[in-house]
């Protein structure tokens, strides 16, 4: 195409309008490219950093209603990100032309845990972050499958943060640490009514406190030893970690039978808590031993020291040895 005196004055009048050399190009439908504008517009002396300011508008705020200055090609409608954010969390369709033309606004839906009204313009269920974690709680709580932290904290919110013994509350002002106690002594039991805060004072003194005493001292093949055994022995009296026939505690007794039955880690073959401590548990045993011969209970050890990250399959054998030694007289493993 060829620039005729008419298409230059016509380009000279867009460009001091303030138009960009794209806007030159596609309104006289040159059927050039922009930069070939700029270049001619160059060579006769114009440039469009002169007409700069002519390319600002005046603009009125969709949202608050200011008139404020934007340039053109922005084609902006909120003076500020303010105006912006609250528009679209309002849900309204902020591409209609006017504030005067028919809105779209979308139903207001209710929170899932407060049921309050909200505007649900980004498809949330909640009102608010805090409210997602507490129904989240408790539809946790409701279907049975939490944690130990979980069910701590569900605790905490229904009861609040202090000792179901002594109802002492945050004193001086200061949050009072809270542990979680076990009242049948399990931990894998974590049904709410087994469950209560203590205080580390009133937890000390009782039974369960964190394995001093029965239920907590043994190992995981114990507590499933005796599962089995009661099972499959139900009116034979076994008495698991008693301490009524030596004054000591012997892991498993049959007071009928007069046999015994010690069940020895690898802590008691291995340094594991250190030397000084695996003397002491070594004497421990000896004590045992010739208490057991004094009173002529026979005693079995069972050597479990191979055994690591224990599953029932790993007990079997152990178990098959007090089968045994349960059922047959004179036997020794």
């Amino acid at each position: 195409m060829k620039w005729t005196n008419d298409r230059i004055e016509e380009a000279k009048c867009l460009l001091k309008e303030g138009n960009t050399f794209k806007e030159i190009a596609e309104g006289m439908k040159l059927y050039v490219t922009p930069r070939a504008v700029n270049l001619k517009m160059n060579k006769l002396g114009l440039y469009a950093s002169d007409y700069k300011e002519r390319r600002v508008e005046d603009v009125i705020c969709f949202e608050c209603q200011i008139v404020f200055s934007a340039k053109k090609h922005e084609k902006r409608k909120f003076c500020s990100q303010h105006c912006s954010g609250r528009c679209n969390s309002r849900g309204v369709d902020r591409h209609k032309k006017s504030r005067g033309d028919k809105i779209k606004r979308i139903a207001p839906k209710s929170c899932l845990y407060c049921k309050v009204a909200f505007s649900n313009f980004t498809g949330k269920k909640y009102c608010s972050r805090n409210c997602q974690n507490e129904y989240q709680l408790e539809k946790r709580i409701a279907s049975g499958s939490y944690s130990a932290i979980v069910a701590k904290k569900y605790l905490i919110k229904h009861k609040g943060n202090k000792c179901s013994i002594c109802q002492l509350e945050p004193w001086q002002n200061e949050t009072m640490p809270i542990e979680l106690a076990y009242i049948n002594g399990k931990s894998d039991d974590l049904s709410l009514t087994n469950l209560r805060l203590l205080c580390n004072s009133c937890n000390k003194k009782i039974p369960t406190y964190k394995r001093k005493r029965r239920y907590y001292r043994r190992s995981k093949i114990e507590v499933w030893l005796e599962e089995e055994l009661t099972h499959a022995y139900p009116n034979l009296g076994i008495h698991f970690n008693k301490k009524d026939a030596i004054r000591s505690e012997l892991d498993i007794y049959i007071p009928s039978l007069n046999k015994a039955v010690e069940v020895s880690g690898i802590h008691h073959y291995k340094p594991i808590f250190g030397q000084e401590k695996l003397i002491q548990i070594q004497d421990n045993d000896k004590k045992k031993a010739i208490a057991c011969k004094e009173l002529n209970i026979e005693l079995l050890v069972l050597d479990i020291s191979k055994i690591t990250n224990f599953r029932p399959e790993k007990g079997k054998q152990p178990l098959n040895y007090i089968h045994r030694f349960i059922t047959e007289s004179n036997w020794c493993g």
